[in-house]
């Protein structure tokens, strides 16, 4: 199980990045005087990094920036993350750009938006490679980071009980998102040392969803604590002074907390050819999982999903898929265009120029499984371009670098998010589900009553030279990648995170 389960970890901090950025604001004091802020970042009661979020002004222009960097554990070995934004606007809350960078692997991955009268420009770079597109403005009214903190403090000045902003946060793209905050008390709170007057709220932002926070402000709604429960991972941000935000880390292991140990051991999993599984979900809605390569879902009711999957199987490919652009084009992450990755491509198909799309797609999948010879956690999230020149990386290398390769080749590709099983990975020797990501990859497909002509076919370039999928895999999400996407198509799948719960049916 050393290859499964990591990424989880980087869409678990990406969440919480989302839910803390959107509140790290610097104040509503002088707007000429620049004002800062640093926090201390706990997870699981253990101090893993910090933050600093500071607000500016640049000649008529104000300037709003994020950094957190983080260490968490898998294992032995320590993971740094680092995600630090910028929001530049007008005196009178204009946007004028801003910037994501994002640090999982060892090269960070940059997005970077001009605002314009017809749209906006955008820049996407990752492991030196650059793509431009001009893209449509975000669809509604929303508020830049000043003009947020501005109707924050004038709602809490009105004595409101609650109250919903709507923002954009550069890390996520440019999709705009609600955040609502509900007044819960007021009363003292302890901050570096002492106790200063405090307002508590219960805070939501709809791109994590079933993930509340509780937040404690000032009067003017500048942070003071955060608290938020992740599928049972409790990540805590206190405002601070600078050297105790900067001192010494003790990051979590968080690998364990992921696994989920079904109702039955799984014997031989690796030879599983069908199996049948009911997954619940608690009382936390379990979502549409896909019907897709060899899984067929089945919804029971809001809390389940009954689960079967057939190795000798595949989906019909819906015309909507057919015709998505995204399973198509490189983006940031999926680098089909990169020289490293088409040279890889080209040196794996140029002796099989007339084998069928799966003959070419599995002879690619066998590649990537070896190519990849350093199989480590030492990798956060890292891309497809990265990886070529790295060949190092866990189960989402592999997955992101077949799908560059898969689409360099002519063959639309998606990843997939989801369940494996694995022997003797729990604490106590037994096996269990951990995350996991794999390939799905689009083929023809000429069988009776499929007018489109293409299926998906699972690609699971990180679990041996010779086998392709076994039927212990658990598709949850389907994800495109796209750029301005990454994290949110990572955090769709938090709902389900903490929550599932596992009865194994049959497995052949």
């Amino acid at each position: 199980m050393n290859r499964t389960a990591k990424w989880l970890l980087g869409m678990l901090l990406s969440a919480m990045v989302v839910m803390s950025l959107a509140q790290a604001d610097g104040g509503e004091g002088d707007e000429n005087a620049p004002e800062e802020h640093w926090f201390v970042v706990e997870m699981q009661s253990q101090r893993c990094g910090h933050m600093h979020a500071q607000t500016r002004k640049e000649g008529d222009r104000f300037v709003s920036s994020s950094e957190m960097r983080l260490e968490i554990k898998r294992g032995q070995i320590r993971m740094p993350i680092t995600v630090a934004t910028e929001f530049v606007e007008t005196a009178d809350a204009k946007p004028v750009r801003m910037k994501s960078e994002t640090k999982l692997g060892a090269l960070p991955s940059t997005d970077e938006y001009i605002f314009k009268a017809d749209g906006v420009d955008a820049k996407h770079t990752t492991a030196g490679n650059t793509r431009t597109e001009h893209l449509a403005a975000s669809e509604g009214e929303w508020l830049t980071p000043m003009a947020m903190e501005r109707e924050i403090a004038k709602k809490i000045a009105e004595g409101a009980k609650e109250i919903k902003v709507r923002s954009v946060e550069p890390s996520a793209g440019l999709k705009p998102a609600t955040t609502t905050m509900t007044l819960l008390d007021r009363g003292p709170l302890d901050v570096i040392g002492k106790t200063v007057p405090s307002i508590k709220w219960s805070s939501k932002n709809e791109l994590v969803p079933n993930a509340a926070s509780i937040e404690y402000t000032d009067e003017r709604g500048s942070p003071l604590r955060s608290e938020t429960d992740i599928g049972g991972i409790k990540i805590i941000l206190i405002r601070a002074d600078k050297a105790l935000a900067l001192s010494k880390t003790n990051p979590p292991e968080l690998l364990e907390s992921t696994f989920i140990k079904p109702d039955k051991q799984i014997p031989n999993a690796r030879e599983s050819k069908r199996a049948t599984f009911l997954v619940r979900s608690g009382d936390a809605p379990i979502g549409t999982w896909p019907t897709a390569g060899v899984q067929t879902a089945t919804p029971m009711n809001e809390h389940a999903v009954r689960i079967a999957t057939d190795v000798a199987g595949s989906s019909v490919c819906s015309k909507q898929d057919q015709e998505a652009a995204e399973f198509r084009k490189p983006s940031a992450m999926i680098g089909s265009d990169d020289a490293k990755v088409v040279e890889l491509t080209d040196g794996v198909v140029k002796k099989l120029d007339r084998a069928s799309d799966v003959a070419r797609a599995e002879a690619m999948r066998q590649f990537v499984y070896t190519y990849i010879n350093k199989k480590s956690f030492d990798v956060g999230f890292a891309s497809a371009a990265e990886t070529a020149r790295t060949r190092c990386g866990d189960c989402t290398e592999h997955a992101v670098l077949l799908c560059a390769m898969l689409r360099a080749n002519n063959i639309p590709a998606r990843c997939v998010s989801g369940l494996v099983y694995a022997d003797g990975i729990a604490k106590d020797g037994s096996g269990a589900m951990g995350y996991h990501m794999w390939t799905q990859a689009m083929v023809e497909d000429h069988r009776e009553g499929n007018p489109a002509g293409m299926k998906w076919i699972d690609l699971d370039a990180a679990l041996s030279s010779t086998q392709r999928i076994d039927a212990t895999h658990l598709a949850i999400r389907t994800l495109g990648l796209a750029d301005g996407q990454t994290m949110n198509d990572l955090m769709d799948i938090l709902p389900t995170l903490g929550k599932l719960k596992v009865g194994v049916e049959k497995v052949e």
